[in-house]
């Protein structure tokens, strides 16, 4: 078998080994996941009998980092060495002088610990079910079009990498926007995409953790259904107020790195990540 360039004919074919694998999402909501990530990096993958049995993707950066993702080998295929190989495959494609991350599931873990990736950090994932008998937003000030520019840098502040297409197909999507705004410049802003009827904060970039509860309490208020939001360890303070709200810890994610030892850009800004596959 030999490892093949995916493309949007390919996302069928995708969300069937999402579901083989037992990743279970709205399909609307996973076609949508998969155009962005073949806009913004690459999909590998391996067929049999013209069906697709493993992918991996690489997302490189000309700054900051680059970040690999959608791993996966359904588990017909397991313990043949195809995960090794896409992983492989995907690092070469990545810039050899920036650090590569990933989110990992702790099934994962032993592969990449094989490969030389170390865990750095981990991300907690919180959610709590909101209702609101209203959700009139017009009192928040919410994201523009124009806005664009300030959002990729206030994000490459953060994280140390530029991305502006990535904020140009999240902006699109996204079902709830909040900025806050001081001297008629952006300071914080959440970005929000509906999965079903789960809101997922992706992501949330703040200048300080007063802004970053006051747009958290806008995206609440904003909702009826469940509130889902990735936290980087480091924001301790931040976790204790989620939980302290209601929001219940439902995963711990293995944040790890290679070529590197440290995660660039301001990390204290970064509230919420935008993605388990671009970090």
């Amino acid at each position: 078998m030999q490892i093949q360039k995916l493309n949007n004919s390919s996302i069928s074919q995708l969300i069937s080994l999402c579901e083989g694998v037992g990743w279970l999402q709205p399909q609307l909501f996973m076609r949508k996941q998969f155009e962005m990530y073949l806009s913004i990096g690459s999909l590998f993958g391996y067929t049999q009998n013209e069906k697709l049995i493993a992918t991996g993707g690489v997302f490189p950066s000309e700054s900051g980092f680059s970040s690999i993702g959608m791993l996966m080998v359904h588990p017909n295929f397991q313990k043949q060495g195809l995960g090794h190989s896409l992983l492989d495959f995907c690092v070469q494609q990545a810039p050899t002088s920036l650090p590569v991350i990933l989110i990992a599931t702790d099934a994962g873990v032993p592969l990449y610990q094989k490969y030389g990736f170390t865990t750095i950090t981990t991300i907690h994932r919180f959610e709590k079910f909101v209702t609101n008998t209203s959700t009139n937003l017009s009192h928040f000030k919410q994201i523009i079009q124009d806005d664009l520019s300030s959002l990729i840098k206030l994000d490459k502040t953060a994280t140390g990498t530029h991305r502006p297409n990535h904020y140009s197909i999240l902006l699109a999507r996204a079902a709830l926007t909040f900025k806050i705004e001081r001297n008629h410049r952006i300071e914080s802003f959440a970005l929000c995409i509906q999965k079903g009827d789960v809101l997922c904060i992706t992501p949330l970039i703040a200048k300080n953790e007063g802004d970053a509860i006051q747009l958290l309490q806008s995206i609440c208020k904003g909702w009826n259904g469940t509130v889902r939001i990735d936290v980087p360890h480091s924001q301790c303070t931040f976790r204790a107020h989620l939980e302290s709200k209601g929001f219940q810890e439902t995963l711990l994610s293995p944040l790890m790195i290679k070529n590197g030892s440290h995660l660039s850009g301001n990390r204290a800004h970064l509230f919420a990540m935008m993605d388990a596959a671009l970090c």
